[in-house]
C-alpha cells in the first residue's frame, strides 16, 4: 500500500513539474538583445486571381527613436511559454495572416497573428497575442 502511494505521488509530483516547467512565462526579450538597431521584416501570404504571392516589407529601427522605444517596451511587456513542439524542434507555424520576423543583428525570431512564436527553431506561445499591434506600430509600408 505504501509503494502505490508513493509511486502516485511521484507521478503527481513529475505532472506538476512539467506543467510548471511548460507553462512557466518566458520574455521574449530574452531572446534579443537591445542592440543599436531592431530590423524588423513583415511577410504576409496573399492569393490573388488563383495566384499565390507573398508580401514583404523590412524595417530598421535605431535605438533611441520613438519607434524603436515603443517596439522594445512591447516586447518587454510580451511573455511566451514552452509547448510540446518546443522539444520537437518544431518552430513551423501555418495558417497565420502575416509572419514579424525580428533580428538584433544576430538573433532572431518569427512571430505570427496567431501567437506563435519560433525562436532558433522552437516554437512557443504568447500568453497574450500582441502581435497585431506590434504589427500596427511598423513605420508605414514601402511603396512598390
Amino acid at each position: 500500500m505504501k509503494k502505490k502511494l508513493l509511486i502516485i505521488a511521484v507521478v503527481v509530483i513529475l505532472a506538476a513539474a512539467l506543467g510548471i516547467y511548460l507553462f512557466w512565462p518566458l520574455k521574449l526579450t530574452d531572446h534579443l538583445a537591445e542592440n543599436d538597431v531592431l530590423y524588423i521584416s513583415s511577410t504576409q501570404p496573399v492569393v490573388e486571381n488563383g495566384s499565390a504571392d507573398i508580401l514583404y516589407d523590412s524595417s530598421e529601427l535605431e535605438k533611441g527613436t520613438q519607434s524603436y522605444t515603443e517596439v522594445m517596451n512591447l516586447l518587454k511587456d510580451m511573455r511566451m511559454h514552452r509547448t510540446w513542439n518546443t522539444f520537437l524542434n518544431s518552430g513551423a507555424m501555418n495558417g497565420a495572416d502575416f509572419y514579424l520576423t525580428l533580428s538584433d543583428g544576430g538573433a532572431y525570431m518569427i512571430l505570427s497573428s496567431t501567437g506563435e512564436v519560433s525562436v532558433d527553431g522552437h516554437r512557443y506561445i504568447l500568453y497574450e497575442n500582441t502581435v497585431q499591434q506590434l504589427y500596427d506600430m511598423l513605420p508605414p509600408k514601402s511603396e512598390g
